[in-house]
């Protein structure tokens, strides 16, 4: 009994030995504990956050930044992280490499200043983009599960809780039955390979999972694949936006009842988090600059609609009036420009049409918060006045100042109202889903 107590006690022993040596989610290597030597394909991962752990989840992106180590970085919502080319030139580090894309689905600027302290605590970058979005600033809003109990930086105790975070990660069953895939991989492999070149079998060739062997090819005289889909016309397109709709406004904007506001219970501000956010910027010289992300004018009809009109111009005046406060205080200093993007523009306000496709729908969008990338290419050619930003369109991007905001607010306004008498029937629809969930009369109280 005691040999084999001693045997079980030396096995659970080197599972974490052995997880360093093969480290397939890559804790170890963020933690120092393993030399990381990545290939091209893995530093183009690494700029996403989804390299050396896997996935750009929250948790991949805040213990990733520490072994990228950017001098540039993209910061904002989903729209920052499946929409903005963060390898784009304007966006890139001095060295040449790709800014690193901090995009958080769904993030609260609770969360925001947190990833942007870390980042900081880290290794001042030289320069930070950051994509503010209305809903970001619901104080009520929830965290993500987990998200403070993540190691940070700017906390003393950083480095203790970074070796206990990733010494217990490298103890779970997750990590060990990675390992044992790492250190069967090259078999695996080649047994895959074998299949694929068919010299010594006829037939399909297996599939072996996720990124493995060949899979399973069409055997002779197959039918062709399915032709593409059916055309999708307008009235079906929008309908699928007002069921994206309901998804979206469900999980970014505080639940039915209950208001938009800055302030919690416990007096907590997001706009005063906004404000911190600018000094720990401003006391280590990073150059921010700030953007309102362009949401389709459908998402300001939502907004206006649930009675929360006034909480975005309350926003929006805010926001002006801390980097105005900021530019006053450090006379002399660049200012941290803050454009808005959003409203009812041309690009925002972009139609229905048929797509080369032949299906009905945005050319620019993909639904009412997200843009397709060539949006963010437009709006990083406004903010870093690239030769592109002169075939912009003039609406597109206003620099908004704390001595300029009434004047902006007063022009999106009048722009409001034209959209709205030129679009009746799909405002009518979105009013309709927005009375089916109990939020326009809720928020309207």
């Amino acid at each position: 009994m005691f040999a084999m107590g001693v045997a079980v006690a030396a096995l659970l022993g080197s599972i974490p030995t052995v997880n360093i040596v093969m480290d397939p989610l890559g804790y170890a290597r963020v933690a120092g504990w393993r030399p990381a030597n990545p290939t091209a394909v893995e530093l183009s991962l690494a700029a996403g956050g989804a390299w050396p752990v896997p996935h750009g989840t929250r948790e991949a992106k805040m213990l990733n930044v520490a072994f990228y180590a950017p001098q540039s970085v993209v910061f904002g919502s989903s729209t920052v992280w499946s929409y903005v080319d963060s390898g784009y030139a304007p966006l890139r580090d001095a060295d040449g490499r790709p800014a690193y894309n901090f995009g958080l689905p769904g993030v609260s600027i609770r969360e925001l200043l947190a990833a942007f302290e870390h980042v900081v605590a880290l290794h001042p970058p030289r320069r930070a983009v950051i994509g503010l979005e209305f809903y970001m600033f619901a104080a009520d809003k929830p965290t993500s599960p987990g998200f403070f109990d993540l190691p940070l930086a700017q906390r003393p105790s950083y480095r203790r809780d970074l070796a206990r975070f990733v010494g217990q990660r490298l103890f779970t069953a997750d990590y060990t039955y990675a390992s044992q895939a790492k250190l069967w991989e090259p078999l695996v492999q080649r047994a895959g390979s074998l299949w694929a070149e068919r010299t010594w079998f006829k037939g399909t060739g297996p599939n072996f999972g996720i990124g493995v062997g060949p899979g399973p090819r069409p055997a002779e005289g197959a039918p062709p694949p399915p032709a593409p889909p059916d055309r999708v016309s307008r009235s079906k397109f929008l309908q699928g936006m007002i069921d994206g709709d309901r998804v979206i406004i469900a999980g970014i904007y505080p639940v039915p009842g209950q208001p938009f506001r800055f302030v919690d219970n416990e007096g907590w501000s997001s706009l005063e988090a906004m404000r911190r956010l600018v000094s720990v910027a401003r006391a280590h010289g990073v150059d921010l600059r700030f953007y309102l992300s362009p949401h389709h004018a459908r998402s300001y009809e939502a907004i206006r609609l649930m009675g929360w009109w006034p909480q975005f111009v309350e926003w929006e005046r805010g926001l002006a009036a801390i980097l105005e406060q900021d530019a006053n205080t450090h006379p002399g200093q660049r200012r941290y420009p803050l454009w808005d993007f959003g409203g009812y523009t041309s690009v925002t306000t972009d139609p229905v049409v048929d797509l080369p496709t032949g299906r009905a729908g945005f050319r620019l969008y993909a639904d009412s918060i997200h843009f397709k990338t060539e949006v963010g290419y437009m709006f990083m050619d406004r903010i870093f006045q690239t030769e592109g930003a002169q075939k912009l369109p003039v609406d597109f991007g206003v620099l908004v100042a704390g001595t300029t905001v009434e004047e902006h607010l007063s022009g999106m306004a009048r722009a409001q109202q034209r959209y709205a008498s030129a679009n009746v029937e799909d405002i009518a629809a979105i009013e309709r889903m927005l009375e089916s969930l109990g939020r326009r009369e809720a928020a309207s109280r």
